[in-house]
């Protein structure tokens, strides 16, 4: 998604001078380019958030082998998730991407609105399919082992995590994979 705006000076034909001062600008609108397949999803879900988005899968590099994630610390896993609107969303949430320990402690975040903030779910359109990429880089610091990731959608202003259904729970958020860190 691409703001187009408009914008011109004076240009004086006599003096072949341009007033960079005087800043004309038109805002035209927002564009979207290219093409969303769902094809591109490694791993199908279907969750409910809140009343508005569906979450339908997500991607990851390096890849899941069977059920698992392997990385090494210092290394970053690029989790790319898909959600569809399924309304008009008013509101801006931020999407949480998470890694937690066996203590159920978050050591490492990608908290972001989705495509970092380039376009935030106040304007999705109804019916449209998002790939929102979130890189979560794995401390160097942290020690070797098995942690999950968790993610799911708030409410900046107060934190409040939105509704998780799934057929089979009501939760606040999506356990995707186990990670091995190296």
């Amino acid at each position: 998604m691409y703001n187009l705006d408009l914008n011109w000076y004076v240009y004086d034909l006599g003096t072949g001078k341009t007033d960079f001062d005087h800043e004309h600008k038109v805002v035209l609108g927002t564009i979207r380019v290219g093409d969303l397949s769902i094809a591109n999803i490694a791993r199908t879900h279907n969750a409910r958030v809140g009343d508005a988005i569906t979450f339908l899968g997500w991607s990851s590099q390096p890849a899941p082998n069977s059920d698992s994630i392997a990385v090494v610390r210092g290394q970053s896993l690029n989790l790319d998730l898909y959600w569809r609107a399924d309304r008009t969303i008013r509101e801006s949430f931020t999407v949480f991407v998470h890694l937690i320990d066996a203590s159920a402690r978050v050591v490492a975040d990608a908290d972001s609105p989705p495509c970092q903030g380039l376009f935030p779910t106040d304007r999705w359109a109804s019916g449209e399919t998002v790939r929102d990429r979130h890189p979560l880089t794995i401390p160097k610091s942290l020690a070797p082992g098995n942690y999950s990731i968790e993610i799911g959608m708030y409410l900046p202003a107060t934190g409040i995590r939105l509704p998780i259904e799934t057929p089979s729970m009501r939760t606040d958020k999506i356990v995707l994979s186990q990670v091995s860190v190296f």
